[in-house]
């Protein structure tokens, strides 16, 4: 059986780059990031092993995962992926 975890992907930002969210706007950095990536992001669980699913217009891409994250809040690379409000029945 599959578990899917809808997923809300955040760039991860650096001291400058958090600097500059506070003191413009907060939160106006992160709209930036998502204007220019709105992809759907799933965390699908079978048997132990994650897979990290990323959906955009154009593909459909997956990547097993090599550690175990916890799917309330993970980071890989320069993004964070916390559990999404809504969820997939």
């Amino acid at each position: 059986m599959y578990m899917f975890q809808n997923l809300f992907r955040s760039a991860l930002l650096n001291a400058k780059e958090s600097l500059l969210d506070l003191v413009t706007s907060f939160g106006a950095v992160q709209l930036a990031d998502y204007a220019e990536n709105s992809d759907a992001y799933y965390l699908v669980e079978q048997k132990g092993r994650q897979t990290l699913v990323r959906i955009s217009e154009e593909f459909l891409m997956s990547q097993d995962l090599a550690d175990t994250v916890d799917p309330k809040k993970f980071v890989i690379s320069d993004n964070v992926f916390a559990k999404a409000v809504n969820q997939l029945i």
